[in-house]
């Protein structure tokens, strides 16, 4: 016997939560402020091998994003974000071994795994985001929920990797399976027959009447002595009245490739995303150190840091668990607000990039000059950490509405590269 096939909108919960916990889970990069300040201790790196080990993990994560998005437009989502679930966990085993003296300790291999962390965070970010492009506010809840792995951070660095690892693979791994996009076209085509049906038969049904009891009252011929094509015909108008919409799809811009690459706007967009979000990754890469460095200068510890402090490690999460709220809350709010300011005020979502970046310049100006102790450090986190929730709110909703849904994976992986 055969089994009914799930409806569309289960098929559409389905799909949707899978994409959150991809999205949740897909957010790794952020995380090294946490354990990177632990790690540069237990392998005796400097300061510039540590960025360079940051550095790797989000030339990963962005370069490798046009062709994530690409492969996910046109091989679909699933096989993409599955190859990412085993490279995530792979890449963090590896990095919690080497952490524990199981793998050579080399800053180098390092940095491969963090590279190949971010390939697999681009992977299933691109596989989750193609899937739920439809509506911005939808985005803007994908990227919410893109930063939240950091909100809970553990003292214990080694199990902390391996948590990070095991979570991260099972997730992506168990999302992929679920992934199912659905476009408008078969929705419209398919499962929404069976609910305008009703309405069409009613609706031709009362026209029939309509043209009795006309007939009854003026002394016309009745409907009976319409021929049969006359009446198909009327009953293929009323249908079609009530149903004008459905085989009517409004057509979208489908702009990709070299067009989307000689594009001013497209251009001007690239632009304000690599100064922006690098400004303000600048600052996430290095909120760690920099917490080091001003508990390190403060007055109750002149005689330098105790190589095992809690206190230390309680402010470095403390300031990534900043970052992380407020770069969510700017995430969600730029979807939102940029629906209800585009509908109810005809305001284009591009203002919103004005004001993330006037955020961004404001943490800047407070951490360079104005936070010289850890009293003030979180003013800077807190205006970063939501202007760079904005930047990478708003701009996928952009390229969308811009350049078209068709293309949008390999689109945004180039926007975001």
């Amino acid at each position: 016997m055969l089994t009914k096939p799930l409806s569309w909108k289960m098929r559409l919960t389905l799909s949707y939560t899978a994409v959150l916990f991809i999205a949740i889970v897909s957010g790794t990069q952020y995380l090294f402020s946490a354990y990177g300040p632990a790690l540069a201790d237990r392998l005796k790196l400097s300061s510039t091998q540590t960025n360079i080990i940051a550095s790797a993990g989000n030339y990963g994560l962005f370069l490798t994003s046009p062709i994530n998005g690409y492969l996910a437009d046109n091989y679909g989502p699933r096989r993409v974000c599955l190859a990412g679930s085993f490279l995530i966990f792979t890449s963090f085993l590896c990095l919690a071994l080497t952490f524990d003296g199981l793998l050579p300790q080399s800053f180098l291999l390092c940095a491969l795994y963090l590279m190949l962390s971010g390939v697999a965070s681009s992977a299933g970010f691109m596989s989750a985001l193609t899937t739920a492009v439809s509506v911005s506010i939808r985005v803007g809840f994908v990227e919410y929920t893109y930063n939240s792995t950091a909100m809970d951070l553990s003292h214990d660095t080694y199990r902390f990797l391996l948590c990070i690892a095991i979570s991260t693979g099972i997730c992506q791994f168990i999302g992929s399976c679920l992934l199912d996009p659905i476009s408008l076209e078969s929705i419209t085509d398919d499962d929404l027959s069976e609910t305008t049906q009703q309405s069409s038969n009613a609706s031709v049904e009362a026209e029939t009447n309509r043209y009795r009891q006309l007939a009854q009252n003026e002394e016309t011929p009745s409907l009976r002595s319409i021929p049969g094509e006359q009446r198909l015909e009327i009953n293929t108008d009323a249908q079609s009245e009530q149903t004008p919409l459905l085989r009517q799809l409004p057509k979208e811009p489908e702009i990709s490739g070299w067009r989307l690459i000689l594009n001013n706007n497209a251009q001007l967009l690239f632009l304000a995303i690599i100064f922006l979000g690098g400004a303000g990754l600048m600052y996430i890469n290095n909120v760690g150190t920099i917490a080091k460095l001003l508990y390190a200068s403060s007055s109750r510890n002149r005689h330098g840091i105790p190589n095992k402090s809690h206190e230390l490690q309680h402010i470095q999460n403390f300031h990534v668990f900043l970052l992380s709220i407020f770069s969510c809350t700017g995430r969600l709010s730029s979807g939102v607000l940029s629906d209800i300011t585009r509908s109810m005020y005809d305001i284009r979502r591009l203002w919103f990039i004005i004001i993330a970046g006037v955020l961004l310049l404001i943490g800047q100006i407070l951490a360079g000059f104005i936070a010289t102790s850890l009293k003030t450090l979180w003013l800077a986190t807190i205006c970063i950490g939501f202007g760079y929730g904005c930047i990478f709110g708003i701009a996928p909703a952009i390229t969308s509405e811009w350049f078209g849904l068709q293309h949008f994976g390999f689109n945004w992986g180039i926007m975001a590269c």
